[in-house]
C-alpha cells in the first residue's frame, strides 16, 4: 500500500500516524522524485508556510491559506461518503467540535437530505399495513 508516514514530530497532535495515497498523489510524487539527486522535491527553501505562500503567488492563487487545504479535504471526504468520525481521524483531528468548522452544507447535501427524506417516507408507507400516512 502507498502511504505517507507521519513523524510524531511533524503531527498537529504530536502523534505519528500513517496516511494512505491516492493514485493522483502518488503519480504526482513519481514524477517528482525523478529530479536530480539533492534537489528538495516540493522547493522547500525555509519553511512550509513560506513556500507555500511563493508556490501561490508563482500560480497566481490569491488568498488560499495552507490550511484552506485541510479544510477542503475533510469536505471532499465527507461528501465522498466517507463517515463524519472517520474523516475526522483521518485528518488528524481528535475532537467531533472539528464538524462546526469542516462541515460545509452546499446543495448537494441539501438534495441527499431531501432524497433521504423522501426514501425514509417511501419505505414507511410501504411497511405501513394500517394505511396511516405520513406528514411529508
Amino acid at each position: 500500500m502507498r502511504l505517507i508516514r507521519v513523524r510524531a514530530i511533524n503531527s498537529k497532535t504530536n502523534r505519528p500516524r500513517e496516511v494512505a495515497m491516492t493514485a493522483r498523489l502518488y503519480d504526482e510524487l513519481l514524477k517528482l522524485s525523478e529530479k536530480p539527486f539533492g534537489e528538495s522535491v516540493f522547493g522547500l527553501q525555509s519553511n512550509v508556510k513560506r513556500s507555500f505562500g511563493s508556490a501561490c503567488k508563482e500560480a497566481g492563487i490569491e488568498g488560499l491559506r495552507f490550511h484552506d487545504l485541510r479544510h477542503t479535504c475533510v469536505t471532499r471526504l465527507i461528501e465522498a461518503g466517507m463517515q463524519h468520525t472517520e474523516a475526522m481521524k483521518v485528518s488528524g483531528h481528535t475532537t467531533l467540535s472539528m464538524l462546526n468548522r469542516y462541515l460545509n452544507v452546499n446543495l448537494d447535501t441539501s438534495r441527499r437530505a431531501a432524497d433521504a427524506l423522501d426514501a425514509l417516507r417511501a419505505q414507511r408507507e410501504a411497511e405501513d399495513a394500517g394505511g396511516n400516512k405520513y406528514v411529508n
